[in-house]
């Protein structure tokens, strides 16, 4: 029987590969016109949010930071549809303001429930779990 040599260090953290799958590519090229710069932020983007997402040791506070700029972002959008609603409306353009207030409606939705989800990611702590087996009752302690 052969001896394997002890080696000290520790092997180098796996790296996955997340990020966007052939379809998503497909799905999203449309959105940045051929324009290959703009194409390759994208998927550095999604790659950084996916793997710190995914692979990081602070899963959590990406999870907040991220929701974080989806709720600033759905916020601005919120602030330009009311604003250009506002312009609509004294120019009494009833088509335009149809439109712009159920897309305000879509965009105080999702900012409700973006910051519901913010909320609970913000309060969440260590709380105890019980899990049911059969007829016994187990209690698992916080980490």
């Amino acid at each position: 029987m052969s001896e394997l040599p002890v080696d000290p260090t520790p092997p180098p953290p796996r790296s996955s590969r997340l990020g966007l799958s052939w379809l998503d590519k497909i799905a999203l090229q449309n959105f940045v016109d051929n324009d290959p710069a703009l194409w390759d932020q994208l998927v550095a983007q999604v790659t950084r949010v996916a793997q710190s997402l995914g692979d990081g040791d602070d899963r959590e506070e990406a999870r907040v930071r991220l929701l974080s700029r989806a709720i600033a972002t759905e916020r601005a959008r919120q602030i330009i549809l009311s604003d250009r609603l506002d312009v609509c409306l004294k120019r009494r353009d009833d088509q335009a303001v149809v439109l712009l207030e159920r897309s305000l409606l879509g965009a105080t939705k999702r900012l409700t429930l973006l910051l519901a989800e913010h909320r609970k990611a913000c309060e969440r702590g260590p709380r105890r779990v019980s899990i049911s087996v059969g007829n016994a009752n187990v209690l698992v302690a916080p980490r």
